[in-house]
């Protein structure tokens, strides 16, 4: 859903603000698709991430999964909420499916927001969507799939 930053809970504008300030360490040097993304977990906080390209691109870690890692890193908290951002010519980015089985992995609620920030060729916002994580993952395989 389309959405104006004037809609942003206070966690999803400090999502997007650190995304947006991620994003430029991004080692993006084949693609030159540099994503940022930030992760809120459970506890309060906060875990970022950047995409980083391997010449090979099966070394590529993606930037959300790289915030979901860091996060899994420093605490044992689900996450709660997650933005991302790229200049994309899509008109609603979102994360691929590997990105989005490993958000679901560590979702503290299959409802939990996901921002997406469109960025403009001048870096400033050019449109905000969020989506309930089930809306980009629906029926997924997760551990209470194994009995976990």
């Amino acid at each position: 859903m389309l959405i104006r930053e004037s809609d942003l809970t206070p966690i999803e504008r400090r999502l997007v603000d650190e995304a947006m300030r991620i994003r430029p360490r991004a080692y993006a040097v084949y693609s030159n698709y540099r994503v940022g993304a930030a992760v809120a977990d459970a506890n309060g906080g906060i875990h970022v991430g950047a995409n980083m390209e391997g010449a090979d691109y099966t070394l590529t870690v993606h930037a959300e999964q790289h915030a979901m890692n860091a996060m899994r890193l420093a605490t044992d908290a689900k996450a709660v909420a997650l933005a991302f951002a790229v200049e994309s010519p899509a008109e609603s980015p979102s994360p691929c499916g590997v990105c989005r089985q490993r958000i679901r992995e560590f979702a503290a609620d299959l409802k939990m927001p996901i921002v997406a920030v469109s960025l403009a060729p001048d870096l400033t916002i050019a449109r905000l969507h969020r989506y309930a994580f089930d809306y980009l993952l629906p029926h997924s395989f997760g551990p209470e799939n194994l009995g976990k």
